[in-house]
Formats: C-alpha cells, sequence, structure tokens
C-alpha cells in the first residue's frame, strides 16, 4: 500500500516515494472519514468524526470513542477488516510499532506533535532507542484518492446542487461554513462576519450585497457565492461586477491538457481586471469534499506559492471565484462563485496522449442580471449566460414550480436571456 499510494502521490506533484513502510498514521478527520466511509458532526459544519486510521500491509484500525460506534456501524467495519479500538490508544499503539522498528509514514501537514513523539520512541517507558531515522514524512496519498470522487460521489454532488435551495428540507445536516453576509464595504471584508466589534448593517437598495453560503447534505457539500444590487447600481459598480463576470466565465469555459495544474489557470480569470488595474487578494479556487470538508486539498486554483501544485483530474471539484473588493467609504465586495466538476472534454485534435480536460458547473442559482453591462460582453460571454440561466431553470424549475409558484415565477424573470429574443 505505501509504495502504490507514494506513486500516486509523486504523480500528482507530492512527495517521493514511501515503499517499505509498516504502518501508515492517518491524522487528517476527514481522509479517515473517506477512508471508512464514515460521517458525524463533531467538527463545526464537518460532517466528520474525532478519529484516527492506523494501516498496514494487512490490518485497519479506527481509534474512535467506542460510544459514538453503534453495532450496525461496527459489524460492517469488521466485516471490512476494521478494527475499532479507542481512541486514546493511538498513541500507545504508534509507539509500539516503534518500539519494534517498524517505519512510520507520518504526513507532516496534519501529524500532532504527539503521534510524532509516539512514532520516533519519544515517549515515557520507550526503552529501545529513539526510531526517527525510521520515521517517513510525505503528503497523504489518501487527499489524491479522495479529490478524485467516484460516480456515486459526483451524482451525490450534484442532486444537492439541485436541491440545496433551503435548509428545511430533507437531507440537509448543518451549513458547510460561516455565512458571509456583507452589505457594502462589509463585503469587501472577504471573509466578513458580523460582530459586536462589526457593527451590522442593514440591506438597503443603495448598496451591494455579497452573500456567500453553502450546506452539508446526505448527498454532498455546496458553497455558493452571489453578489446582488436591489435598486440603481452605479456603472462604476456595474464595470466592476461584469469584469469579475467575464474572469468566471472565461475559466468555466477553459479546455487544457491533462497534467495541467491550478497555477497554470489562475491568471485567466484575472485578466479582465488586470485590464484596468485592479485584483483580488485571494486563490480562485479551492477544492471541495463530497460530504465532507469544503475547502480541501490537494487540488486548487491560485497563485499562492505552495498552493495549486496539484494536476486536474477528471472527477476533482473545484470552486471558481473571481472577486473584487473596493474598501473605505462607498466600498463593495463582489465575488461570483461557482462550484464546478472537472470533466473530460472532446477535441477535434490531441496533441499528446491523455484526454483534454474542462469545467462543468454543479451550482444552479442565478446571476443578478441587473448587475451587467451587456456592452461589455462579447458574443461568447452573452451566450453563456443565456446558456448557464437555461440550465438553471430547466433543473432546478422543476423543484419549485409544484409547492412555490412565487419561487418559481422569481426563478423565471431572473433566468431570462441578457438579449431578449427578437
Amino acid at each position: 500500500m505505501a509504495e502504490e499510494g507514494a506513486d500516486a502521490q509523486d504523480g500528482s506533484g507530492g512527495g517521493g516515494g514511501g515503499g517499505g513502510v509498516d504502518v501508515h498514521v492517518v491524522s487528517m478527520l476527514d481522509e479517515v472519514a473517506w477512508l471508512t466511509n464514515l460521517r458525524g458532526s463533531d467538527v463545526p459544519n464537518t460532517p466528520t468524526v474525532l478519529a484516527y486510521a492506523v494501516v498496514t500491509t494487512d490490518t485497519a484500525v479506527l481509534y474512535v470513542s467506542v460510544d459514538k460506534v453503534g453495532d450496525a456501524v461496527a459489524a460492517a467495519l469488521k466485516s471490512e477488516g476494521v478494527e475499532i479500538r479507542p481512541y486514546e490508544a493511538v498513541l500507545e499503539d504508534v509507539a509500539a510499532a516503534a518500539a519494534a522498528r517498524k517505519r512510520v509514514w507520518l504526513d507532516p501537514a496534519s501529524t500532532s506533535v504527539a503521534v510524532f513523539d509516539a512514532a520516533c520512541g519519544k515517549v515515557a517507558g520507550a526503552t529501545d532507542g529513539p526510531n526517527e531515522a525510521r520515521v517517513v514524512l510525505k503528503p497523504t496519498p489518501i487527499s489524491l484518492f479522495k479529490a478524485v470522487k467516484n460516480e456515486a460521489e459526483l451524482e451525490g454532488m450534484r442532486a444537492a446542487h439541485v436541491e440545496s435551495f433551503r435548509a428545511a428540507q430533507a437531507g440537509f445536516l448543518f451549513p458547510s461554513f460561516e455565512t458571509i453576509s456583507g452589505v457594502g464595504p462589509n463585503g469587501a471584508v472577504i471573509h466578513y462576519s458580523a460582530t459586536k466589534a462589526r457593527s451590522t448593517t442593514t440591506v438597503t437598495t443603495a448598496e451591494m450585497y455579497l452573500l456567500d453560503s453553502g450546506g452539508q447534505y446526505v448527498d454532498g457539500t455546496t458553497d455558493v457565492t452571489r453578489t446582488c444590487h436591489f435598486g440603481s447600481p452605479t456603472r462604476h459598480e456595474r464595470a466592476c461586477f461584469t469584469r469579475v463576470l467575464q474572469g468566471h466565465i472565461a475559466l468555466s469555459r477553459m479546455v487544457f491538457p491533462s497534467g495541467t495544474t491550478g497555477q497554470m489557470l489562475d491568471s485567466f480569470a484575472r485578466r479582465p481586471l488586470w485590464e484596468v488595474g485592479l485584483d483580488y487578494g485571494h486563490g480562485t479556487g479551492h477544492g471541495v469534499g463530497a460530504g465532507l470538508n469544503v475547502h480541501e486539498g490537494p487540488q486548487a486554483i491560485s497563485w499562492r506559492p505552495g498552493a495549486g501544485k496539484a494536476a486536474l483530474h477528471a472527477g476533482m471539484i473545484v470552486s471558481n471565484e473571481p472577486g473584487y473588493y473596493q474598501e473605505g467609504e462607498g466600498g463593495f465586495g463582489i465575488r461570483i462563485e461557482n462550484l464546478v466538476e472537472v470533466v473530460e472534454v472532446d477535441t477535434k485534435h490531441r496533441f499528446k496522449e491523455g484526454p483534454h480536460l474542462g469545467f462543468k458547473e454543479l451550482t444552479l442559482v442565478p446571476l443578478d442580471r441587473g448587475l451587467v453591462l451587456t456592452e461589455m460582453l462579447s458574443a461568447e460571454e452573452v451566450a453563456w449566460v443565456d446558456a448557464y440561466h437555461g440550465r438553471v431553470r430547466a433543473e432546478v424549475g422543476p423543484a419549485l414550480a409544484p409547492d412555490d409558484r412565487v419561487a418559481y415565477e422569481w426563478l423565471r424573470v431572473n433566468t431570462e436571456p441578457l438579449v431578449p429574443i427578437a
């Protein structure tokens, strides 16, 4: 397992090989959840359980509070060869592996000092000398395996995005992160949260409004941002929104060869802003788990050093969220965020072996058409917006029409073509 995992990680631009490793300690909660197919509610906004997993070439042990595991779950895990041990026993067992001179694989990005010390034999009662030379510090291969979703996970994510219009519906668990809701200059604070230190503001018809929200559903995870104006936006506000939209469309329409990294794509979303000297200070996209963390790696679309270095593969899910933030008096924030699935694309030619890739929208929420300066868009960009809105109406509309005619009418009006058909 260690050799296979290391090879997979090498292929994604990760660390070197882990051949000959005896024990793999899994510390990241979403990786433990993915590995065991278990979900829980120990961590806010994320359906994970406080647990460790330790995997060898022929055994797997889940370390978790035993009272959290019901009989049916315990039986299912046992049938798959997974042993359950108390959460607190992980340090003792890792220390025992060190005492037995086992090679232990740890992920440096997620391993605690306590687990590292146990793997090195630096614990009370250790008698056989330090094991530090036998500890392998390499990124876990599980992150890449988890990032490439299987068809069942993708179907769940698609279903969650069609039905995720309210929390009161069946299958909703809890928000996937703390909602970001900013009016006017508060919207320019990228992760704004109303507190006593930051005065709350009422939504009015005079200022821009940015809403970034998401949910954890039985089927999957959502994360969507929309920027709206409920009055008459200035031409500057509309021009800024339109440039952000152009960057969003440019990334959405990208077709790129297999092996392309997120760093290579980031600038395409920024170009319309760069042309007039504007920019945004965050990455363009982050990976998203399927019923797991709303932020996951290794996939990302970002210029930042250390981010966006993993090659994108079909089945990965990332966000597409360029923005612009004008601070100070009269300030506002703009962000347009969809989650997208990396898919294979048929191309007329193929320069090298391997498929070309592109993106398909998972998020199905109308854009504020009143903020778009249509004259700034090319014919292809107008066609993209109209096609996207047509898909929103076709796929979300049936879920609204039987029970909520008011919501369906709102959807119908807000998915009309940008340029009326003569």
